[in-house]
């Protein structure tokens, strides 16, 4: 007796059509759902000037260039004629509602080192162990906070950090990734920092979680009446020699899996 079989009722064609449908449908609503940033700063001349940014005329000591997958990024390169002889300029967008937070925070960009050197503690330029550069700074000279890469040993290794003028943005018990390798001169990394005041001041690199500081309770007070700066800090110190691009702030905090996702 021969056994029935029960013809299905959709071909293969039609499963793979389906497949793919399904996929891209997974990519659009990924896509649509993804974050928007209060601002996103773009390193080109139109872009700025829409943001009234302040930088001399003539690009001395920066220069706009293609940055990672071709995007606009610009790229710091002082004039270091001795240790105490640095000749540098910053861009410096005013302070906006957009660059404003109440309980969060997120910054989150694409940078590059593209010569190990920074000052010390003392005012004077280093290329090798305890030098400090900015890469952006919401500061001034005693207020506020910078983004920062400091050096790690004298074989063009660093790693990011920052430096807060408020107390209240120190961070407090945290947990070190110490798998995440030292970032390397000359390489495109990405930064995004996450302050929320209930949950803490989380930091991750490449997108893969660096620090996370649960004790720490961020206050935005003096944050939120500075400048933007790129270059150096608000205190024209710590000049970086480097490259910037996209970067995004948002005015809550991403979580992890956003972050993750992130384009």
């Amino acid at each position: 007796m021969s056994k029935l079989v029960r013809p299905s009722l959709i071909n293969p064609d039609m499963k793979h059509l389906c497949l793919l449908l399904t996929l891209a449908l997974a990519a659009f609503f990924a896509h649509a759902q993804a974050p928007t940033p209060a601002i996103h700063i773009e390193f080109t001349p139109e872009a700025l000037g829409k943001l009234q940014a302040k930088y001399p005329d003539g690009n001395r000591f920066f220069s706009f260039i293609e940055g990672r997958n071709g995007r606009p990024a610009v790229q710091f390169t002082p004039l270091v004629e001795s240790e105490s002889t640095v000749s540098f300029n910053v861009i410096q967008i005013p302070n906006r509602p957009s660059m404003m937070f109440t309980d969060a925070a997120t910054f989150d960009f694409w940078a590059r080192i593209d010569k190990a050197q920074g000052h010390d503690g003392l005012v004077k330029f280093k290329t090798q162990r305890g030098w400090l550069a900015t890469l952006l700074g919401k500061s001034s000279d005693r207020a506020g906070i910078d983004f920062t890469v400091h050096a790690l040993n004298v074989d063009d290794t660093f790693a990011p950090g920052y430096v807060s003028f408020n107390l209240n943005l120190a961070l407090v018990g945290c947990i070190r990734n110490d798998k995440l390798t030292d970032i390397k001169v000359g390489d495109w990394f990405r930064v995004t920092w996450v302050f929320d005041k209930k949950r803490g001041i989380f930091f991750y690199i490449n997108q893969q979680n660096y620090m996370k500081c649960y004790a720490s309770r961020p206050d935005f007070t003096q944050m939120n009446t500075q400048d933007l700066f790129f270059g150096a800090n608000g205190g024209r110190y710590a000049p970086i020699t480097g490259s910037i691009q996209d970067v995004m702030i948002y005015q809550r905090a991403l979580t992890e899996q956003e972050i993750k996702d992130l384009p």
